[in-house]
């Protein structure tokens, strides 16, 4: 949006930021700060103030109309108010002494104050011509806000040494209860890579022999000796992303480089400040989504916005090894395995992170097991199978992976049997970027 006020003319742009205050603390600070996106062409000050609207309007909507309005802060004298009507996005321009406010039906209400005269505003909401507004609204959502407005207050971060050996790595792994660790290079002074359950799976898969032969590899090289093996046949940087990047920058990269982790690198100290994951964006985007009506492509069910995937999916047998199912892992590049019996039923899902559980049992040198007695031994807090059916909306569907905190939904028909993967890179795909013109996906899964 942008908005011209003259005589001395400025051009304002900005995003939606959560984190505005409703008080002028740390107001420079804000304009000093690129990723306001603030932009001016006159010596006026242009303050940020709130996302919470500051005033009450009357009902009445008479174009240069004057609105009696009731301060919730401090006392402002309001003289003119514009409502500037679209197809679909109303407008309103407030004028007067030193206050002007933008609403729209499309989101929050924004708020700056101004030095200086003020005479026409102009803007571009306009949605292409045939196309429901509703469709961008989470697309929109994910581009005004940032990669820092996700990040939760508290949360758990393991950082490893190349040094140090690959056992001892994956078992702190599951010690500490997370998937992944950033990997810091003390001969470059900076961070090189990752270190994830796709690595122990591949460790397993590429050396495991029988269960009387110990895999000598996981437990004397050290990760520099994996990654330099690995880095052979991968990606050979690490991708992170910038605070300040929006989060649809970061659905975009999470489902284009086929990642399940992307580290948020602070880029003055270049310390990582947290692992950025599917399941927090739309965990986050389930929580503040709430703060605005809800799309209708909501009401459609699974099977007629073909969200997921349905051909080909990647099953295990109960009957198969453990061996079996890394293989899948590695040839399919998926993240879980619907484990079924002889007429499709599905009984259990064994996940990547089932995968690390054996590091913890101590049972990396007998994956001979049937998949029938690994889903028997697994640890009782795992992820269950948690399906979904043909006729569920897409809004049923958000919300119970969401409350549920899975990765993905098992699409199954009446007699249980496997019909698809619904998957958080599916909804995200679908909610984000489609809308915007952009197949990051490719129908193909994304790993670890």
């Amino acid at each position: 949006m942008t908005a011209k006020i003259s005589d001395d003319c400025i051009a304002l742009l900005w995003s939606r930021r959560p984190s505005w205050l409703p008080n002028m603390d740390g107001v420079m600070e804000s304009i000093q700060s690129a990723k306001w996106r603030l932009r001016t062409f006159s010596k006026l000050w242009i303050y940020f103030l709130s996302q919470v609207p500051l005033f009450e309007m009357d009902q009445e909507e008479d174009e240069e109309d004057v609105l009696s309005m009731k301060s919730i802060g401090k006392e402002k004298k309001i003289v003119c108010v514009f409502r500037l009507t679209t197809a679909h996005f109303p407008l309103w321009l407030i004028f007067g002494l030193n206050v002007i406010c933008f609403d729209n039906s499309a989101s929050c209400i924004f708020h700056c104050v101004f030095v200086g005269g003020c005479a026409f505003a102009t803007h571009d909401l306009m949605p292409h011509a045939g196309t429901d507004p509703d469709t961008f609204i989470y697309t929109n959502f994910m581009k005004n806000h940032c990669c820092y407005d996700a990040i939760p207050t508290s949360s758990k971060l393991v950082i490893f040494d190349t040094t140090l050996q690959v056992k001892k790595a994956f078992f702190a792994l599951v010690a500490n209860g997370v998937r992944a660790a950033p990997l810091w290079d003390n001969k470059l002074k900076c961070f090189v890579g990752m270190l994830t359950i796709t690595d122990f799976i591949n460790i397993l898969h590429r050396y495991y022999k029988s269960p009387l032969v110990q895999i000598y590899e996981l437990e004397e090289h050290k990760i520099e000796t994996w990654r330099e093996i690995y880095l052979q046949y991968s990606i050979n940087r690490l991708i992170s992303i910038t605070p300040d990047c929006s989060l649809f920058d970061a659905i975009y990269s999470l489902l284009k480089n086929k990642i399940h982790r992307l580290p948020v690198i602070d880029p003055v100290s270049g310390n990582v400040l947290h692992i950025l994951t599917h399941k927090r964006i739309l965990k986050f985007l389930h929580i503040f989504g709430s703060m605005f009506p809800k799309p209708r492509f909501l009401q459609k069910r699974i099977n007629e916005v073909a969200i997921g995937t349905f051909r080909q999916i990647a099953t295990v047998q109960e009957s198969a090894s453990v061996y079996d199912a890394l293989t899948i892992f590695v040839e399919r590049r998926v993240s879980a395995l619907p484990v079924v019996n002889e007429q499709g039923k599905v009984m259990a899902l064994y996940s990547r992170f089932d995968v690390i559980n054996l590091a913890a049992q101590k049972n990396y040198n007998n994956l001979n097991m049937t998949m029938r007695e690994a889903i028997a031994s697994r640890a009782c807090c795992v992820e269950g199978v948690l399906k979904c059916y043909p006729h569920e909306t897409l809004e049923t569907i958000i919300d119970r992976i969401a409350k549920a905190e899975v990765h993905r939904l098992v699409l199954v028909d009446s007699n249980d049997v496997v019909r698809g993967i619904v998957s958080l890179s599916d909804l995200l795909q679908a909610l984000v970027l489609s809308p915007a013109g952009i197949d990051a996906l490719q129908k193909q899964a994304a790993t670890e």
